[in-house]
């Protein structure tokens, strides 16, 4: 082997050793790293299933989901790192979801008809717990899917009629929930920030005659209280 062939061959084997080494620490920053912190999250919280007709004799009853339902989460979070590549999240929040809901009346007389309508705010609080699966195919950017598991920790009615406003125990709501979980976002030193989206497998609100599901879309922001990747690095 000539002298400069013998020189190329052998710096190609230390540059393929330096970059295995540099791999390899890379690759333990990652091994079973933990982060925890804050999570919080802004909510738009709807009930899937509610645009029902439900007819009593001569009353009907139309239950319209009229618009979205404007929250917030607030809990803790934990991530465990499996790989590199994936990290399994768990959150433990205190929730809040529910929706605008228009009750239009009608009932039926022998002569004329006659109709009302009550609107109302379905709110719906609960201790939640959901888990996901994130896959990082590229640095910083990760997809999840998961699910999730909620205690009701209380469900109210508020409903408006003119001048009148009363506050009453919701009797339909469903004591657990639980559903699908979806998302992505962006991973950084301090800040991890994700949309996500939920959907309850369960009624959230269930009677003889109507079944509504919990539907949310999240803007999430996890705040890293402690990092073993931080600390490696």
């Amino acid at each position: 082997m000539r002298k400069p062939h013998f020189i190329a061959f052998w710096m190609l084997i230390l540059i393929q050793l330096f970059q295995l080494k540099a791999h390899t620490q890379e690759t333990n920053i990652y091994k079973e790293a933990f982060e925890f912190g804050i999570i919080n999250s802004l909510n738009f919280t709807s009930l899937t299933g509610g645009d029902n007709s439900i007819v009593y004799g001569n009353r009907i009853e139309n239950f319209i989901t009229v618009g979205p339902r404007t929250t917030f989460d607030l809990g803790l979070y934990g991530d465990i790192y499996l790989s590199r590549k994936f990290v399994l999240g768990i959150d433990m929040v205190y929730s809040f979801t529910g929706a605008y809901v228009k009750k239009e009346t009608i009932i039926l007389n022998e002569i004329d008809t006659e109709s009302g309508n009550e609107n109302s705010i379905y709110a719906f609080n609960y201790f939640k717990a959901p888990v996901m699966l994130n896959f990082y195919p590229v640095d910083r950017f990760y997809i999840g899917v998961g699910g999730y598991a909620a205690l009701l920790i209380s469900g109210k009615e508020y409903t408006y009629l003119f001048d009148y406003f009363d506050r009453l125990p919701l009797d339909g709501a469903s004591s657990f929930d639980a559903g699908m979980v979806a998302g992505m976002g962006f991973n950084t030193r301090i800040v991890r920030v994700g949309f996500q989206y939920s959907y309850g497998i369960t009624p959230a609100y269930e009677t003889n005659d109507l079944s509504m599901h919990n539907s949310m879309l999240q803007i999430i922001t996890r705040w890293k209280l402690y990092s073993d990747i931080r600390k490696r690095q």
